[in-house]
């Protein structure tokens, strides 16, 4: 039984890439050199007086040796920060948190400043570019309740809600 044997490889129908030249052995000792010998000597990087206080204070003692950091201590500052930014107490719900049927009713509000006030008369909010103070009207049918530090209350055909300061309502 008799096999012939190409003299040269046959290449794929379709395939027409140029054939890969394999690099001489010299070539492959030189990378292989580099990357067994990496440089012994880091580069020099210049930093400004804040870096180096940084640095400086990221170190402890002659040693070198990095502070700790004590992560219970930044997760409870967290924390508080994140419950004094919390929203105030009212009993008028967000809007938000109202039912779909009722959020498709209310038309769209641009809520585009906040001014609060401790004295309620001096309080005021910018709303589909009116600036409106308690008793204002956004748009017909709507009349502001109450200005909080963090939202206002509105009242739109009967239903009351809150909207957070500077959070628009697009109904879409």
């Amino acid at each position: 039984m008799d096999v012939a044997v190409p003299a040269e490889p046959v290449p794929e129908p379709g395939f027409d890439a140029e054939p890969v030249q394999a690099y001489s052995p010299e070539e492959n000792a030189e990378v292989a050199r580099l990357y067994s010998n990496p440089p012994k000597e880091e580069p020099v990087v210049q930093r400004d007086s804040r870096s180096a206080a940084r640095q400086n204070d990221a170190t402890a003692g002659s040693s070198g040796e990095q502070k700790s950091i004590d992560i219970d201590r930044i997760l409870r500052e967290a924390r508080e920060e994140v419950e004094n930014a919390s929203l105030s107490e009212h009993p008028v719900p967000f809007l938000i948190d109202l039912s779909q049927q009722v959020k498709d009713s209310i038309p769209t509000v641009y809520y585009l400043r906040h001014d609060y006030s401790s004295n309620a008369s001096l309080s005021t909010v910018v709303l589909n570019s009116k600036t409106l103070s308690v008793g204002g009207s956004p748009v017909p049918g709507m009349k502001i309740e109450e200005i909080l530090p963090d939202s206002v209350v509105l009242n739109y055909q009967g239903t009351q809600f809150r909207l957070r300061a500077l959070n628009s309502w697009v109904n879409l």
